[in-house]
């Protein structure tokens, strides 16, 4: 997408996954960020979504992967939906 002129604006990613995790899938994404010289205002959001909620992974989430929002299952849309409105990732 970055390479088509077309970056994504939100990423939402679950944590676990088959072969490469959440956190491993998002660092390569952000490096291709930097490749490609993403100002960090202009990077995607990214929502982690998992049933994950103890510390380390919330942690790592938002200071390593730079997530903008965390959101534990299970999911309904009217969470979702306040979820991403409080962090500002759809408009009110």
């Amino acid at each position: 997408a970055q390479q088509e002129g077309k970056p994504f604006d939100v990423v939402f990613m679950d944590i676990k996954m088959p072969d490469m995790d959440g956190h491993a899938t998002i660092q390569e994404m952000r490096k291709v960020e930097m490749t490609f010289g993403v100002d960090p205002a202009d990077q995607f959001k990214l929502v982690m979504i998992t049933a994950l909620s103890d510390v380390g992974n919330v942690t790592q989430s938002f200071f390593k992967d730079w997530a903008d929002a965390y959101v534990v299952k299970p999911i309904t849309q009217e969470a979702l939906i306040a979820e991403l409105v409080k962090n500002k990732i759809l408009p009110k």
